[in-house]
């Protein structure tokens, strides 16, 4: 008896699910690109990349690095957002920063709060290292996951679904 109601509620979840997909092309596709936005990435490298560190991150509030150097070109992958621009390696243990100029990522300091489009964008795991000519950084990231999850029952909290891959985060607000 238990386990025929386990196999209704179960048919019942996944009948929920279609029913966000009505347009079942556009459900599809949008479930397909969810996949790849829950892994973000950050890399660069080339002449102008020197200096050597490495950070750990649960958040963008807390994480823990050391070490030091910049680079002109870094590729930010935030889902399906991505960033490109000059950046900065400035870690000493449970203080640090990385990233252009104008973003305020202090470690313990709130200013991240307003910084990007969302507090979705901030909740990941992961970490950096960059070596002389290269920097690289692979994180879990936890909203988009959430979002994968949400997607398959019509729920979208990243507002992402129909947004291409590649869009500048400067550029949201054209789509």
């Amino acid at each position: 008896m238990a386990s025929a109601r386990i196999v209704h509620l179960l048919q019942l979840l996944a009948l929920t699910a279609l029913l966000g997909g009505c347009a079942v092309g556009h459900y599809l596709r949008d479930r397909v690109y969810d996949v790849p936005d829950v892994v973000d990435l950050k890399y660069g490298g080339g002449l102008d990349t020197l200096g050597l560190g490495l950070k750990l991150e649960v958040t963008e509030f807390f994480g823990v690095g050391l070490g030091y150097g910049g680079t002109d070109s870094i590729t930010e992958w935030r889902g399906r957002r991505k960033d490109v621009d000059d950046s900065d390696f400035l870690h000493a243990l449970l203080m640090g920063r990385d990233g252009s100029a104008d973003r305020p990522a202090n470690y313990f300091f709130l200013w991240n709060v307003f910084y990007y489009s969302s507090m979705r964008e901030q909740w990941r795991v992961g970490a950096e290292l960059m070596l002389p000519l290269v920097w690289g950084g692979v994180y879990l990231n936890i909203g988009e996951t959430v979002d994968l999850v949400g997607g398959l029952f019509g729920w979208d909290p990243a507002d992402d679904d129909g947004l291409p891959f590649g869009v500048h985060l400067d550029h949201l607000d054209n789509y």
